[in-house]
């Protein structure tokens, strides 16, 4: 299906670079990243795309669904190769899961984050937190679906404690096959506008993307009796086009929501006691046992909640260690990036003086 440019929520700010394609170049973007290729979004409709080789004399980063590159054919059937990546307004990222050191892309250049979750058994406020930390660190806008409100016997008080995690943010409550309720998520996904889906399995992403495409894209499962959890539907990360409206990258269910280089999201999202700590007596206060600290005074007057303050303590710790490892894991790909760049110019010198 051949689709323009805004639908695919072109930047703007790079029309200069449209002037400059050759004949066969066309801009696109990531729909889809498999193993041995790419898809995406162009003009002409989803086309192939091939990887691009590891160039040890540029900084590539992992090309992730949202990207947008300049894509260019040499002949009829062979896949597009990118010929260029288009700087990213932000990328979304975890650290790794499991015991893997090194950053995991989730999406680029996205404007709001729907975090879904349910009002039963998958409601953690703490796992919230951590979505906001995310989010805050890259400047896009977030947004609470709460669903299953039909299912749920008190959802206000829950409802409540996810406003009281920040000031303004937009908390939806749904029932994801209420096409009422399906109607006010899109209303936020307005043409231009690129969003990206996150949340646990079994929460009920797929079953809200195929009510914001009005048709069944997405298979869903139920969620297992035992323990209310849900199992894996969505397999890989899209971008998807929801006619008349703007795009949304569906994602496979996250289990682990570790932080990467959010240090200024975690501010963002503890404002309240980084404030406070500004009155603290010592201004390296780690809120422990030093007197005059304005933090511990707060939480016996009831005005930051022990359990609060402690998971602020708790993903403070995690950053620096994912820091320290960040360090490691950065000093060791520049130390194989430079190993790799010496041999081929030390083969380059072999076969110069074998035909000389």
């Amino acid at each position: 299906m051949k689709m323009d440019l805004a639908e695919l929520c072109w930047n703007r700010n790079h029309d200069y670079l449209l002037s400059n394609l050759r004949n066969l170049s066309m801009p696109g973007r990531i729909s889809s990243v498999q193993r041995k290729h790419l898809r995406a979004l162009t003009q002409k409709g989803e086309v192939t795309v091939s990887i691009p080789r590891a160039d040890p004399d540029k900084d590539h980063h992992q090309i992730a669904v949202g990207d947008w590159v300049i894509l260019g054919k040499e002949e009829e059937y062979h896949p597009y190769e990118i010929q260029e990546i288009i700087p990213r307004k932000n990328m979304l990222s975890r650290k790794a899961p499991g015991r893997n050191t090194g950053e995991q892309v989730i999406a680029a250049n996205v404007d709001i984050v729907l975090i879904m979750t349910d009002l039963l058994q998958d409601f953690n406020i703490r796992r919230l937190e951590r979505y906001l930390a995310l989010v805050y660190g890259i400047g896009a806008e977030p947004v609470f679906i709460l669903n299953k409100k039909d299912l749920c016997e008190y959802p206000d008080k829950l409802i409540e404690h996810a406003q009281n995690l920040g000031d303004n943010i937009r908390v939806i409550d749904i029932s994801a096959l209420n096409g009422d309720d399906v109607r006010k998520v899109s209303e936020l996904l307005d043409k231009g506008t690129t969003a990206v889906l996150l949340g646990s399995s079994g929460v009920g992403k797929s079953t809200l993307i195929n009510g914001l495409l009005g048709y069944c894209r997405q298979s869903v499962s139920d969620i297992r009796s035992s323990d209310g959890k849900g199992r894996h539907t969505t397999t890989s990360r899209e971008l998807i086009h929801l006619p008349g409206k703007g795009m949304i990258i569906d994602n496979p269910g996250i289990r682990e929501v570790q932080l990467w280089g959010a240090e200024e999201g975690v501010s963002a999202v503890f404002n309240d006691i980084e404030q406070l700590s500004m009155g603290c007596k010592f201004k390296d206060c780690d809120h422990g046992s030093e007197p005059g600290c304005a933090v511990k005074k707060a939480i016996k007057r009831g005005e930051i909640s022990r359990d609060r303050f402690e998971s602020y303590r708790k993903l403070q710790r995690e950053i620096m260690h994912t820091e320290r490892k960040r360090s490691t894991y950065e000093k060791r790909k520049f130390d194989r990036d430079r190993t790799k760049y010496y041999r081929k110019v030390a083969n380059m010198h072999r076969a110069e003086r074998k035909y000389q």
